[in-house]
């Protein structure tokens, strides 16, 4: 870890080595072992999908195309075991298209492979945004700032309509002053989750999620779901420790239903 923390050695170096092999393999028979009883699993299962989430971000944030559909897809027994079936439907069609696209359309696969299905308003690495929150902190955001059309211009179409056309020559205009007064819009090389106070503030906030955990241990050596800040116990005849297993077998339904549906389609 000390020549990880100088960059004597690189990650890859580390990842190959017995030694960190070694501690993969304890920590999976950690887990395993936590994971035997219900409140154990409950939690394991809270980390998988915390990482899970975390993974999402990154193949969003770097523009990994193939880290995205594989973290989506790993998403699809969580939509379904919540209720959230036309997300398992849809994302799995998507998913399905997705992995078709290499051979209908290899250009356009190579377009969203090397990172253009995200977008980016700045050339960080760290910087992918999908274009749904590109939406809102773009358009919707001039819609409802100082100069937009909540503020008193009116919803009507021919408002709305010249609004828009006139969006490129007023980036013109910024574009144009910009250069005439030498303040150049740009960003900065430092992200600002590592400046020291955002870094301060992170340190603060995990200590008190450690303090939290040694007073409250969630992994318990019980059969029963529990709360562990209040003590409030569940039925025993609820399952949330078995979300995933619940999804599985409700993906692997849609799936069969899919599958007889286009074999109807395609006899017709």
């Amino acid at each position: 870890m000390d020549k990880l923390l100088r960059e004597d050695v690189s990650p890859d170096e580390v990842c190959s080595k017995d030694v960190f092999n070694r501690i993969s393999e304890k920590l999976k028979a950690e887990k395993s072992s936590l994971a035997e009883h219900k409140m154990g699993k409950l939690w394991i299962q809270y980390m998988d999908m915390i990482d899970l989430l975390r993974r999402f971000l990154r193949a969003l944030r770097m523009g990994d195309f193939l880290l995205y559909l594989g973290t989506l897809q790993e998403m699809l027994p969580y939509f379904a075991a919540c209720g959230h079936n036309n997300y398992a439907k849809s994302a799995h069609v998507y998913i399905q298209d997705m992995i078709e696209l290499e051979q209908l359309n290899p250009d356009m696969f190579c377009q969203l492979n090397s990172g253009l299905f995200v977008i980016r308003r700045s050339d960080r690495l760290w910087a992918g945004l999908p274009s749904d929150l590109v939406i809102e902190q773009v358009l919707m955001r001039s819609l409802k700032t100082n100069g937009g059309l909540t503020r008193g211009r009116g919803m009507e179409e021919t408002q709305r309509l010249r609004w828009l056309l006139a969006m490129p020559a007023c980036a013109e205009v910024s574009e144009v002053m910009q250069e005439l007064t030498g303040k150049l819009f740009h960003t900065s090389e430092q992200h600002k989750e590592m400046t020291e106070a955002r870094r301060e503030r992170d340190r603060n906030d995990t200590e008190k999620v450690l303090a939290f955990f040694k007073d409250y241990d969630p992994f318990q050596e019980s059969n029963e779901l529990r709360n562990i800040a209040n003590g409030v116990t569940g039925p025993a005849s609820a399952n949330p420790h078995l979300l995933h297993e619940v999804g599985m077998n409700i993906v692997q339904k849609i799936i069969i239903i899919i599958i007889i549906r286009m074999n109807v389609i395609a006899t017709l």
